[in-house]
């Protein structure tokens, strides 16, 4: 798969692979998608289909640029019971669905395997 994965905390990047196939568009987008997370505390795919139930602009209502954020599939919040929103894990290379649905399975993986975190 073309795809990169990052793990931020906060702003750190803690964790980066980008597989083959993937390009210097990926990082665009993660960068992008990690701006809307660490503002917002929420999946880009919350706020995108927030936003769109709401019939309402994401970029107008928060006064921000396309080109800086991303509500598109991909970037999801890590929040712990302990610290609350501590970063973000963010996926670029896959339609935007995939991109979520994809992180929420590694993020479940992660959590089943290592059960004393919950």
């Amino acid at each position: 798969m073309p795809i990169a994965v990052e793990v931020r905390i906060g702003n750190w990047v803690v964790y980066h692979a980008s597989l083959p196939g993937s390009t210097s568009k990926n990082q665009h987008w993660i960068d992008r998608k990690a701006r809307v997370v660490l503002l917002k505390r929420k999946s880009t795919l919350y706020e995108k289909v927030s936003a769109e139930e709401r019939g309402v602009d994401w970029y107008i209502e928060n006064n921000l640029s396309e080109e800086t954020h991303a509500i598109d599939g991909g970037g999801i919040p890590l929040i712990t019971k302990s610290d609350g929103f501590v970063g973000s894990l963010l996926i670029s290379g896959l339609p935007q669905l995939e991109d979520h649905l994809f992180g929420a399975k590694v993020l479940s993986e992660f959590l089943s395997s290592n059960s004393e975190l919950l």
